[in-house]
C-alpha cells in the first residue's frame, strides 16, 4: 500500500473539568470520568509513550468509492510498555475544511455530531503490552455497507459523498488534538455508462407471517464516471438491484445511484472515448469487466469476489461461427 498522508502522534492526557469553587476562591480541577485505579490511570499516561498511525491508499477519491484505511500504533521506545489496546480504545472521526459560520475564515469543522470530543474514556477497555519497536495495525474499508472488509469508523460514520478537503483523524479519546491525521479530497463524478450482471446465488428470504421462503436475483453493477476529464471503470463490492444509469441533468453521481453501488472499486483509468462496458459473473461471484479501448482492442479487469485480487484479465474471445 502506498502510505499517503501519514501523520504520527504521541497520545497525552485525559481532559479535566475546570470548576469555580462556591466561595469564588481559586479553580478546582475535578475529573467527570476518574480511573477506578492507579494501574488503569498509569496506562493511560503510557499512551504518551506510542505513536498512533494512519494511512490511506490515495489522496483523492472519487464519491462513493472504496477508502481503504489503514490504522494502528507503533512503540519506538527500547522498553515494553503497557497501553489500552489502540485497535479497540482508539476512535475515529471526520472533519471538513469549510467555512462553518459565512465569516470569511475556513477550518477544519466536525462532519457529525459525535466526534471524539464528546467521548470519555472506557477503563474497562483491554490493555495490551508493545515489545521494544513492536507495531501493530489493521487495514479495512471505511464504509457501513455489508461488504468484504467494510467497517463503519465510529464517530468518522462512513466516506463523504460531497466535493471537498477533509481530515480523517484517529487518536485515543480525550484528546483529539494529538491525533495521528491523513487529509484527503472527495469529487463527485459524473457517470457516462453502466452495466450489471446477475449473481448465480439469489437472495433468499424467509417471510415471517407465512415462513416461505422467497427468492429474489441478485445484480452486481459496474459504471464509467468522469471527474475533472479523466474517465475511470468502476465495480461495486456490493449486490443490488438491476438498472440502467441515465446521467441527470448535471450528470452527477447522486445518492439513488450511490445508494446501488457504493462502494465501489476504482479499476482503471479509461480514455475518454470509452463509452461502454459489460460486466460478467461466474458461479463464485467472481466478476469480469470488459469495454474496448480507443484503439479499439478489447480490455478486461477481474476481480474476486472478496476483492483480493483486481488485475488485468484475457478479454473474452469472439464465438467462432
Amino acid at each position: 500500500m502506498r502510505t499517503t498522508g501519514i501523520v504520527c502522534c504521541t497520545v497525552l492526557a485525559a481532559a479535566v473539568v475546570l470548576i469555580g469553587s462556591a466561595r469564588g476562591q481559586g479553580v478546582d480541577m475535578v475529573d467527570p470520568n476518574p480511573p477506578p485505579s492507579d494501574h488503569l490511570r498509569q496506562v493511560f499516561w503510557n499512551g504518551a509513550k506510542v505513536k498512533l498511525e494512519i494511512a490511506l491508499d490515495r489522496e483523492d477519491y472519487l464519491s462513493g468509492e472504496v477508502v481503504s484505511v489503514k490504522y494502528g500504533a507503533f512503540n519506538p521506545n527500547a522498553e515494553s510498555v503497557e497501553v489500552f489496546d489502540p485497535l479497540v480504545a482508539a476512535g475515529f472521526d471526520l472533519l471538513k475544511w469549510a467555512d462553518r459560520f459565512n465569516s470569511g475564515v475556513q477550518g477544519w469543522e466536525p462532519c457529525t455530531s459525535d466526534s471524539l470530543s464528546m467521548v470519555s474514556v472506557h477503563w474497562n477497555a483491554p490493555t495490551v503490552t508493545f515489545g521494544p519497536g513492536q507495531r501493530v495495525e489493521k487495514q479495512v474499508v471505511y464504509s457501513d455497507r455489508h461488504c468484504s472488509q467494510c467497517v463503519a469508523l465510529g464517530a468518522a460514520d462512513k466516506p463523504p459523498n460531497e466535493d471537498g478537503k477533509y481530515l480523517l483523524r484517529y487518536c485515543y479519546v480525550e484528546r483529539p488534538d494529538t491525533c495521528a491525521k491523513a487529509e484527503f479530497t472527495m469529487a463527485v463524478p459524473t457517470v457516462v455508462a453502466s452495466a450489471h450482471t446477475e449473481s448465480a446465488e439469489p437472495l433468499r428470504v424467509t417471510g415471517k407471517a407465512t415462513g416461505q421462503e422467497k427468492e429474489y436475483p441478485r445484480y452486481f453493477n459496474a459504471l464509467i464516471v468522469q471527474s475533472n476529464a479523466r474517465r475511470y471503470v468502476v465495480v461495486s463490492r456490493i449486490d443490488a438491484g438491476e438498472f440502467d444509469t441515465q446521467p441527470g441533468p448535471a450528470g452527477k453521481l447522486d445518492a439513488g445511484i450511490l445508494g446501488l453501488v457504493e462502494p465501489y472499486d476504482r479499476v482503471a483509468e479509461v480514455s475518454l472515448a470509452v463509452n461502454a462496458i459489460k460486466l460478467a459473473a461466474d458461479a463464485d461471484d467472481n466478476l469480469t469487466v470488459t469495454w474496448t479501448d480507443e484503439n479499439g482492442k478489447p480490455q478486461a479487469y477481474f476481480l474476486s469476489a472478496d476483492r483480493s485480487r483486481i488485475e488485468p484479465a484475457p478479454p473474452p474471445q469472439p464465438v467462432q461461427p
